[in-house]
């Protein structure tokens, strides 16, 4: 009896250590090339980022910097001080208009989430500075020069979100190129601007580089950051100290070696490179075709407890994709947005060359076929034609939540105080005045007594 007692143990300390091994192994190194972010040498003269970054140097941006963003929201300010910013930053200016002569902005490699972008913020306050004197020009009624400058804005925004490799760097991009195409509307709509002037900032807008290609650059980057952060944790360069990770049995992953069973490399190498290629699967579809749910089945439930979290193998790994992945669905909206504002300036533009024509505005958008537009241009959230109500004197896209609610610039009451630049995206609709920009509805009312626009 004894003796069966002790073979029935044997066998399931070995049953044990088999499962535990079993369940604690790695994978071979996954095949990521398909992943791999490949950026183009440059010589510096011929480099976008070296006039940028002179331009960084000469850059003035005031310590009320507040009215830069109030001016271009609409807001009362003083006009002198506006001024005054513009013309002190004159080399600034010159320098950027010799950077967007450059096809390319090619940025310093970025290898780590410590890798850093010190330009990032400075471009972006460079952008409002250009907004602010196209506006400038334009309120003046000096419309040619208004027009250069915002060519001048949508150029540089574009080489910004053009070769992107961090998020923010494409984001940033995407916010100095969606400050032009504001710029580019408002000029639009001012009654004495010239044709000549409305098809030059037509072909500037035809002349904008992809977004796809932008938010699939900065996925792969991000992988790439990923994959090293993974490399450097595994070689000890990293600790998971630097992480701030606080839970039971955490000195254990704290010795020179973390066992494999708590973390693998390449399987938590595998499942951030299946996320991102998700991710930029998604880059290419209409907002209501994206799948949004592959983050979530990685990461464990929120209910889990730390003791049954650290007793699950990989336990860093998972720990890895919780910190790590930023938040897809926000980004790829961000790319849906972007698009959206693009096509919405393109079809303003044509709407307005077809009144200064014929007299009077397009019954239908289909009347801007072909020879304003080669076509309808289409709603990136849900891929169908852009909406036009001739009689509201507008065209819309239903936005994020995918819903036709007739035109309605109704938004949150939560969003109240907020810059027009970020409350007309939180809107029901993506509403576009032709003859003047919709600004937002403030409600806090039931659905069934909104108003509709």
């Amino acid at each position: 009896m004894t003796k069966n007692i002790f073979r029935y143990i044997a066998i399931i300390i070995a049953v044990i250590g088999i499962i535990g091994w079993y369940i604690s192994r790695d994978i071979p190194s996954p095949d990521t090339s398909d992943l791999v972010l490949n950026m183009p040498e440059i010589a510096p003269e011929n480099n976008a980022y070296t006039y940028f970054m002179s331009a960084t140097n000469s850059f003035y941006w005031p310590t009320n910097s507040v009215i830069v963003l109030k001016h271009l929201d609409g807001k009362p300010v003083d006009l002198d001080t506006i001024s005054e910013i513009i013309a002190t930053n004159g080399t600034m200016l010159t320098l950027i208009n010799q950077g967007i002569e450059c096809q390319r902005c090619i940025t310093p490699e970025i290898t780590g989430f410590d890798t850093p972008l010190p330009y990032i913020g400075c471009w972006l306050n460079m952008g409002m500075v250009l907004a602010a004197k196209t506006q400038e020009d334009r309120l003046a009624g000096r419309y040619v020069d208004a027009t250069d400058t915002c060519i001048t804005l949508l150029k540089f925004g574009d080489l910004i979100q053009q070769d992107a490799q961090a998020i923010i760097q494409g984001l940033v991009g995407c916010t100095v190129l969606e400050f032009g195409l504001a710029q580019a509307r408002e000029l639009t709509r001012s009654p004495n601007i010239t044709i000549n002037n409305l098809d030059r900032l037509a072909v500037a807008l035809d002349n904008l580089s992809s977004v796809d290609h932008c938010f699939i650059n900065v996925f792969k980057c991000e992988y790439k950051v990923d994959s090293n952060t993974i490399d450097e944790l595994d070689t000890r360069k990293l600790s998971v100290d630097n992480f701030c990770i606080k839970y039971p049995f955490s000195s254990i992953l704290s010795e020179k070696d973390i066992p494999r069973y708590f973390f693998q490399p390449n399987k938590t190498k595998l499942t951030f490179a299946n996320i991102h290629r998700q991710a930029i699967n998604n880059v290419t579809l209409y907002y209501s075709e994206m799948n949004q749910d592959y983050i979530e089945d990685t990461i464990w439930s929120g209910n889990i407890s730390k003791i049954e979290l650290t007793l699950k193998p990989n336990v860093v790994g998972k720990l890895l994709y919780a910190m790590l992945l930023p938040a897809h669905e926000e980004i790829l909206e961000r790319k849906c947005r972007m698009e959206c504002s693009i096509e919405a300036t393109r079809l303003l533009i044509a709407i307005h060359i077809y009144e200064t024509n014929t007299g009077e505005l397009p019954q239908t958008l289909n009347d801007l076929v072909p020879d304003y537009i080669q076509a309808v241009p289409i709603d990136p959230y849900d891929g169908k034609p852009f909406r036009y109500n001739l009689e509201n004197g507008i065209f819309y896209s239903v936005g994020r939540d995918c819903k036709d609610s007739g035109g309605s610039s109704i938004f949150p009451i939560r969003y109240k105080g907020r810059p027009f630049s970020t409350t007309c995206w939180k809107t029901e609709d993506f509403v576009f005045g032709i003859q003047e920009r919709i600004e937002p509805i403030v409600v806090s009312a039931p659905s069934e007594e909104k108003r509709i626009r």
